[in-house]
Parts: C-alpha cells; sequence; structure tokens
C-alpha cells in the first residue's frame, strides 16, 4: 500500500506543481504571492504569501520543502514550516534594498535579513553590479558582499565574493566566467584564501541544450 500510496502523493504534487507553474504569472498581480517549483521527481518547494503597498512594499508568507513518498515508503512525515515576512525600503531598476524575517515554526530559530543590490553600465561594454546583505540570529552573524563586472563585447564576467561568519572562518573568492561557441561555458574560481592554507582552485565546464 505505501508505494501506491506514495506514488498518489508524487503525482498530485506534480499536478499542483503545473497548474501553480502555469498560474505564475497571476501571481504577478498583487497582492498574491505564491509559486511552486519541483526539484527532481520528489523533491517540491511551496512560497505563498500576500504583498500590499503602505508607502513601503510589505509582503509576507510562509514557505515549505516537501520530499514526496517513494517505493519505499520514505519522505516527508512532517511539514516543515517556515514564515517570512519582507519590508523594500527601495524598489529601483538601478538599486534594490531590502529587510526581512524569517521564522522557522518547528525549531522557533529566527533571524533577521538585510539585503541590497545596485546595478550601473561603465560603458556600452562593461556593467558593474553589487550586492551585500546581512543575516543575524541569536547564535550567528553572516555578512556576504560581492562585485560582478560583466564584459559583453567578449562574453565574459569577473565575480569577486566575500563571506564573513561569525561561527567559521571567512571566506572569499574570485570567479572568472567565459562564454564559448555553441553555447558552452567555463568558470574558474580560486577561493578560501586563509592565512597558512593554500587556496582552492575549481573549474566548471557547462553547455545549455
Amino acid at each position: 500500500m505505501r508505494p501506491a500510496t506514495g506514488a498518489k502523493r508524487a503525482g498530485m504534487l506534480a499536478i499542483l506543481s503545473s497548474v501553480f507553474g502555469a498560474g505564475a504569472v497571476l501571481a504577478d498581480e498583487r497582492p498574491l504571492i505564491w509559486s511552486v517549483s519541483r526539484s527532481g521527481d520528489r523533491d517540491f518547494a511551496f512560497r505563498s504569501g500576500v504583498e500590499f503597498d503602505m508607502g513601503l512594499r510589505v509582503s509576507l508568507g510562509a514557505e515549505s520543502n516537501v520530499t514526496a513518498a517513494g517505493a519505499a515508503g520514505s519522505g516527508t512525515r512532517v511539514l516543515p514550516l517556515r514564515l517570512w515576512g519582507d519590508l523594500t525600503l527601495v524598489s529601483q531598476s538601478t538599486r534594490q534594498a531590502s529587510v526581512g524575517l524569517r521564522f522557522n515554526a518547528r525549531t522557533g530559530a529566527a533571524r533577521v535579513v538585510m539585503a541590497e543590490n545596485r546595478s550601473t553600465s561603465v560603458s556600452p561594454s562593461l556593467d558593474v553590479s553589487a550586492s551585500r546583505g546581512l543575516e543575524a540570529s541569536p547564535m550567528n552573524i553572516v555578512a556576504r558582499q560581492n562585485v560582478t563586472f560583466t564584459f559583453s563585447d567578449i562574453d565574459a564576467a569577473i565575480l569577486a565574493d566575500i563571506a564573513l561568519d561569525s561561527a567559521a572562518s571567512h571566506q572569499a573568492y574570485v570567479t572568472v566566467r567565459k562564454g564559448l561557441p555553441l553555447g558552452v561555458s567555463l568558470s574558474v574560481s580560486v577561493g578560501e584564501f586563509q592565512s597558512g592554507s593554500p587556496a582552492k582552485v575549481s573549474a566548471r565546464l557547462q553547455r545549455r541544450w
């Protein structure tokens, strides 16, 4: 019975994913927010909420992740529920800034999230974008900042990223991305610069079909 139940549940979730995915266009008509995304055959993410304008844009809602039962009957048995809220301070084409709250209803863990994004065109072939964010909880503080230089004329980009974590060592990465013919892209990253420790180098080759 469990395999049949798991298959039925997976099928139902797939239908919901299709329906709400098709309705994502309607979600742009505020104040309703909802989305269902699927990762693989069994993992689904749900996000819903409302948005309203009181001089500043305010949105809040709930989200969850579900793993449908498989042939062995394994899957999500207790639905995880996370509450979220965002206050948009600035919303422009070249700058966005917001502050938000995340709360895990099961564990009681809460954190405050602040983010700011800026972008500018230095020249017709060079765009620069920068973002910074801060996540603070009673037990931890994480600060992130990155800058991206995009060279459209040669289909390349340089990304510098820094993360400071009060519960772990800091990390810094520099990534170079280059577009190649036939939809192939190459990324090379050098990171985790630590005093007395060798830097880590990684490369990734990807093709769009």
